[in-house]
């Protein structure tokens, strides 16, 4: 097996943003923020479950260090290049993996934002629907006296 060139899996220079905005929306109440790692394997799954591949990747300097992957990581990688690929061939080419992980995660960073963007619309207009089926404020004070 051939080691790899790459030391880091960059995040897409348009989305380093959209990865820190991740970071904070899966952060629990009562603890830290995931780690970059967390956050890129986590947006790579989603897109690759989502088939959201994107052609490619701005590099912007950030990202998670290869040597912070865990074995369970480079499995699930190796797994995704297999799939993708419809073959074994690449198995041995990390840095084949490392190119195939950084597209999957920026087409999964857009998903979730995206997604995330649909819920905060959707919860403004609701509650803008339930405002405006509220009695007006002059009815409601009558009601009260």
């Amino acid at each position: 097996m051939k080691s790899a060139a790459k030391t880091i899996l960059e995040f897409d220079k348009a989305s380093v943003e959209s990865f820190s905005l991740l970071k904070k929306a899966l952060k629990p109440n009562d603890g830290n923020e995931p780690s970059n790692r967390d956050v890129f394997m986590f947006a790579m799954a989603y897109g690759f479950q989502h088939g959201a591949f994107s052609d490619e990747v701005k590099r912007s300097g950030t990202g998670v260090r290869v040597q912070y992957l865990k074995p369970s990581d480079e499995v699930l990688l190796a797994a995704i290049d297999i799939a993708h690929s419809e073959s074994a061939e690449h198995i041995t080419d990390p840095d084949h993996r490392y190119e195939l992980a950084e597209r999957y995660a920026q087409g999964g960073i857009l998903l979730l934002v995206e997604s995330i963007q649909d819920v905060t619309r959707y919860g403004k207009s609701l509650a803008e629907e339930l405002v405006g089926l509220l009695p007006p404020q002059e009815m409601q004070e009558e009601q009260d006296a």
